[in-house]
């Protein structure tokens, strides 16, 4: 897609499992180390602001989405609004729960 960049917005169920997975960082890894996931999520958006189909087709919950799979055994699922320019993150989930 060319032109102007997309923005990225969170759904609240996408911005409740981001700060989820952040909390479990810092309770099983502490403040001094970096999140892994929170560097990925940033590399990500960084991508799906200029290429926002770079995630997989497919559909979750009855409904047709991208999944995109982090390094770090997480995904986003997310759903691009072309004429809006903008991905919006519906859920950021680790691989074990994208089923369910």
């Amino acid at each position: 897609m060319s032109g102007s960049a997309f923005t990225i917005s969170l759904t609240p169920a996408a911005a409740r499992d981001r700060s989820d997975a952040e909390r479990w960082w810092l309770e099983n890894h502490g403040p001094v180390v970096p999140s892994r996931l929170q560097r990925e999520l940033a590399d990500a958006a960084a991508l799906l602001v200029t290429s926002p189909k770079i995630g997989f087709g497919s559909s979750w919950r009855g409904r047709s989405v991208f999944k995109y799979r982090l390094a770090c055994d997480f995904f986003i699922v997310y759903t691009v609004r072309p004429r809006r320019r903008e991905v919006v993150i519906l859920r950021i989930l680790a691989a074990s729960r994208l089923h369910g």
